[in-house]
């Protein structure tokens, strides 16, 4: 695991953790969007040596929060990181740089469902400086990318999936920004509606089959393609949608 280093300014510091990773055979290090997204000089540190090495980010995606940075050729010879499933209640770790020191810290895996299985939830201490960072199992496996904590929350920490991860890995190492067409559309899951909303919006409460519901638009194209507000999504291209995590998963 490497730690990513850049300014903003002549004044402004900013620093995160990434990991190695691999595809179709090249070697990439990937962090968070947020970490490097307003850096005007980007580094990756080995923290074994202390070396600093200039990089360069080669594709971005800014709504699940990742970016794929080019790995300077000093570091070739590390090991990918290798990705596994999550459990629920299973032990993990999390690796990374707040503070400028390395730093690990454990916890288990909570739930996904709170945030619509968009993110795993899971009660590792994170701090600054982790974002970006792996959330690891017990067999060293990579299952989530560390991405950010609230304290108001009972110290819940959110980490984007290995699964997303490795979904969206061939789309970055191709280069540029990711525009998803889920980002159109301001979905929620029907469980977080109450039925003085389903009325709001004309929708027959109970619905008789579960899905996610329309509820404003990021994009006019959405308007102007016949969909609106209100809409209940039940499937696409045949596969049932019940969740907003297997919405934004089917649309990767």
């Amino acid at each position: 695991f490497l730690r990513v280093r850049g300014s903003a300014s002549m004044d402004a510091q900013i620093h995160g953790s990434s990991m190695v990773v691999d595809y179709q055979g090249t070697k990439y290090v990937l962090t968070n969007f947020h970490v490097v997204r307003s850096m005007v000089e980007l580094y990756i540190e080995n923290l074994k040596t202390g070396n600093v090495y200039i990089s360069r980010v080669i594709g971005r995606d800014p709504v699940l929060d990742l970016a794929l940075l080019e790995i300077p050729k000093e570091l070739a010879h590390l090991t990918p990181v290798e990705f596994a499933d999550f459990t629920i209640g299973e032990t993990v770790f999390a690796s990374g740089f707040p503070f400028g020191e390395r730093t690990i810290t454990m916890g288990f895996v909570s739930s996904t469902k709170l945030i619509s299985s968009m993110f795993i939830l899971s009660q590792v201490p994170l701090n600054p400086g982790n974002s970006g960072g792996p959330l690891v199992n017990t067999r060293q496996q990579v299952v989530g990318v560390n991405t950010a904590y609230r304290l108001n929350a009972n110290l819940y920490s959110f980490s984007i999936p290995s699964s997303y991860v490795q979904k969206i890995l061939p789309q970055l190492a191709e280069g540029g920004t990711i525009r998803h067409a889920h980002a159109k559309l301001n979905v929620v899951d029907f469980r977080n509606l109450l039925p003085r909303n389903f009325a709001d919006m004309g929708i027959p409460y109970p619905l008789k089959q579960p899905g996610v519901v329309v509820v404003a638009f990021h994009d006019e194209s959405a308007s102007q393609q016949g969909i609106e507000i209100g809409d209940i999504v039940l499937s696409i291209d045949g596969v049932r949608i019940e969740t907003i995590g297997q919405y934004v998963q089917h649309l990767m």
